[in-house]
């Protein structure tokens, strides 16, 4: 295990500097002759150090902001320290269900945890051939691979940097957005240089493998489950300039080959667009007397238990191009991870499945592989839908992401 003292350390070093300059000050002031000049210096040495740890706060609350709140940081610490209080873990339930406080047994639980959930369980390959060759997908056009299997450029890297957000949690090289944003003069060539080199070479850099698991409790269930924590990966910026990229290339088309009805991935969807569907279902049932059953589901760890072999053999069905699929396979081998737990690392644990939360790509990939469970319901005879007027085929699912409702008019069935 590593203890991740970067941000306690350098707290104290702070505390400590500021300690000094309020005791030099304190005697510069005592002095019968005062020199303005030293008593000034201070001053603004301690207004440097604290207007800096107030934008810390400001960034760690995760509260919007402007810049006049740093006169009102009070409530900023208030919301920092309960960000605190939310991430740490004091108990966790091991495999036998006892709860257990003792930190050592904690890590270990969590460790073997999302050990076991990242952890391929084997792949068939025949299986998953034959189940694929039973279901219907879309395909995507060769004319349509322009858009996906071209080099990544300076100008294009440029421009999704900016559509980062600010103040985000960087990966374990500790640089975000606003670092490569002010020397992207500098860098620049450099960034794009090693990017295309990565695609040639066929293999991410070290730090671009290597991703920090933090564990942010879903507001629901015992806190004492570790299946009510939601684990969000921490990536490197460079890595993630990647992704976005292949995101936003593969946003162009996906609507091309997932379901309208798949809000979660696609330029120009949106939840409410489902929501107010589902409405106007109702109201339809309502006005024509028609019975039927909406389900909802979700499925358990959905993200997380996608396997690699799976997706790549979805994506070539849907016929992306191998440029592409190049660059998947690149991004999910020999990755690893260690998970943050009260201010510590686990040991680092290998990647064999899922998607990463955190990954500006992995919703993009999900829709793709849910796609699959999509097709066959729709095809499902037993399944029996709601018909619509002037609507060709009756309506049997919605997806958000991993978030299921299906309709059935079949209540036997």
């Amino acid at each position: 295990m590593i203890t991740n003292n970067k941000h306690k350390v350098q707290a104290k070093i702070s505390k400590s500097k500021l300690n000094k300059l309020y005791d030099s000050l304190l005697v510069e002031e005592a002095k019968p002759s005062q020199n303005c000049s030293i008593i000034n210096t201070i001053k603004d040495e301690i207004i440097a150090i604290e207007t800096k740890e107030k934008i810390g706060t400001l960034i760690r609350s995760r509260e919007c902001f402007y810049k006049e709140d740093i006169k009102n940081i009070k409530i900023f610490k208030i919301a920092e320290e309960k960000r605190g209080t939310k991430k740490e873990i004091k108990s966790l339930f091991d495999k036998n269900n006892q709860a257990t406080c003792d930190k050592n047994s904690i890590i270990q639980i969590i460790l073997d945890f999302y050990s076991e959930l990242y952890t391929s369980d084997g792949f068939n390959d025949q299986e998953v051939d034959e189940y694929l060759g039973k279901i219907e997908l879309n395909e995507l056009k060769d004319e349509d691979w322009s858009a996906l299997n071209q080099f990544i450029s300076k100008e294009e890297c440029l421009n999704n940097i900016k559509d980062f957000e600010n103040n985000k949690s960087p990966g374990i090289d500790g640089l975000g957005k606003e670092f490569y944003l002010k020397f992207w003069n500098i860098i620049g060539d450099e960034v794009v240089e090693i990017v295309n080199n990565i695609y040639l070479k066929g293999e991410l850099t070290e730090t671009m493998k290597m991703g920090i698991i933090t564990l942010n409790y879903k507001n629901k269930g015992d806190k004492k489950d570790l299946k009510q924590w939601r684990p969000i990966s921490l990536l490197c910026f460079d890595y993630k300039l990647i992704t976005k990229t292949l995101a936003k290339r593969l946003s162009k088309v996906i609507n091309k080959l997932v379901d309208i009805k798949q809000t979660g991935a696609g330029e120009e969807k949106n939840i409410f667009d489902n929501i107010v569907s589902i409405s106007d279902i109702f109201d339809h049932m309502n006005l024509n007397d028609i019975k039927c059953f909406l389900i909802n589901f979700r499925p358990r760890k959905a993200f997380d238990k996608i396997k690699h072999e799976f997706l790549i053999k979805v994506l070539k069905k849907m016929n992306l191009p191998v440029e592409f699929i190049r660059w998947i396979k690149i991004l999910y081998k020999d990755i690893t991870s260690k998970t943050q737990v009260n201010g510590q690392l686990t040991e680092e644990i290998l990647i064999t499945r899922s998607v990463r939360q955190g990954c500006p790509l992995s919703m993009n990939l999900y829709a793709l592989a849910i796609e699959t469970l999509a097709s066959s319901i729709r095809k499902n005879k037993k399944i029996k839908g709601i018909n619509i007027p002037n609507l060709k085929d009756p309506i049997k699912l919605f997806q958000h992401a991993d978030d299921c409702t299906t309709i059935t008019t079949d209540i036997k069935d």
